[in-house]
């Protein structure tokens, strides 16, 4: 699991230093970057007085050797609405790699050894990630794989499409399935990885896409 060595303070205006220790899957030191954002660009800071509208853009962090540099972000508890941060784990190649939702508590001090960000989170990370670079239209619906099974699924439209991608089952078509617009991203919901039997079927996933159309695919378990 990604592992995560973490140290938070609280400072002024109800935000929170996070600085640590990153660690990949297998125990080295993640090098990379991290992308921090939230779902909305203007959150409410309810723990100053008068409340405060803010406005969060997102935010890009280097991390060489495992070291992330410290970073101020505002205490999950005093956003209105409280959403997570979403966090997302690029290598040295800019290829997305893991995702995750951080809860940053509102604490003087708070120091975890060894900790899991799905603490923080309460989502899994996903250690077994496959990238498909592209699938290219061929103007018929294509099998995402033959066999397989993943925990989530990531699907990225190129900007340069000249109509919708759909996905769906075997009966998928130009006007059949879940429309994906051009630049447009979407995914499945994640499935916890301590519910070992439910799994997306692969191979019964099926995406259309117009001649010389393409499609990036994540998926991972």
């Amino acid at each position: 699991m990604h592992k995560l060595l973490i140290l938070l303070t609280s400072a002024c205006l109800a935000q929170t230093t996070v600085t640590g220790l990153l660690q990949t899957p297998s125990g080295t030191p993640f090098s990379g970057k991290i992308l921090i954002s939230l779902p909305i660009a203007s959150v409410v800071n309810t723990c100053v007085t008068p409340v405060q509208v803010l406005t969060f853009r997102p935010v890009t962090i280097q991390v060489s050797g495992g070291t992330m540099p410290a970073t101020s972000l505002y205490a999950t508890p005093c956003l209105k609405p409280q959403y997570p941060y979403i966090v997302r784990f690029f290598n040295t190649q800019n290829t997305q790699l893991y995702s995750a939702k951080w809860r940053v508590p509102n604490v003087s001090l708070v120091d975890l050894t060894v900790c899991d960000v799905t603490e923080l989170a309460n989502l899994p990370i996903y250690e077994a990630v496959t990238v498909l670079v592209s699938i290219t239209g061929n103007g018929a619906a294509q099998q995402l794989q033959t066999s397989g099974t993943a925990k989530f699924i990531q699907y990225q439209a190129s900007q340069n499409n000249t109509n919708p991608v759909r996905i769906g089952n075997s009966a998928t078509s130009s006007t059949f399935g879940q429309p994906l617009l051009p630049g447009q991203q979407s995914g499945t919901p994640p499935i916890n990885t301590s519910l070992s039997a439910q799994v997306y079927d692969l191979s019964s996933i099926f995406i259309y896409a117009s001649p010389n159309d393409k499609v990036a695919i994540l998926y991972g378990n």
